[in-house]
């Protein structure tokens, strides 16, 4: 009797392997469900398309904005369609410094830009920014949409005597979206 306490309980692997083989098949079916062009669940939900600017920001942008972040290729495709930029040579001076994506951007959604050299991850969340923050907010407070952007240098050195650095801002952004700059 002291011995059959000893033995170990038999697992059943056939029972584990059948398990896997479900697991593994629901798996693969909800992948090609989400992936099938007329699949219920709306693009900006779907974790299986790239991220797009324009979409409603849900609990899986972060997810997908990391993705795309992360994917030269996937952000530069993705920034065709929500800015004007110009893909031009990364920079490496050694594997530890770089700009891995770089692009030259002209624009951020609606407004205009100075073209500027960045990383396209930069300019990607820009542009996400611009939609979700900056142009919900200049409508709200300025009554209209914000048509060029302005460096935070031009703006600080503006003559804008006695003022804070926000009301700067705010005055500049107002004399923007006047089409005055």
């Amino acid at each position: 009797m002291a011995n059959e306490e000893q033995k170990p309980k038999r697992r059943r692997p056939l029972l584990r392997i059948a398990a896997l083989f479900i697991l593994a098949t629901i798996t693969l079916v909800g992948s090609e469900f989400l992936r099938h062009p007329d699949a219920l669940v709306p693009q900006r939900w779907n974790v299986c398309e790239p991220l797009s600017v324009s979409e409603p920001i849900t609990s899986i942008t972060g997810w997908k904005l990391d993705w795309a972040t992360n994917d030269p290729q996937l952000c530069a495709d993705i920034m065709q369609s929500a800015g004007r930029i110009s893909v031009i040579t990364d920079i490496v001076v050694d594997e530890n410094c770089g700009i891995e994506g770089r692009i030259r951007l002209r624009s951020a959604g609606r407004a205009t830009l100075d073209p500027i050299e960045t990383s396209c991850a930069t300019a990607l969340r820009l542009a996400m920014w611009e939609h979700h923050g900056i142009q919900p907010a200049a409508r709200e407070i300025l009554g209209s949409d914000v048509k060029k952007y302005a460096t935070l240098d031009r703006i600080i050195a503006a003559q804008s005597q006695g003022l804070s650095v926000r009301a700067r801002i705010i005055q500049r952004l107002q004399l923007i979206s006047q089409g005055l700059i």
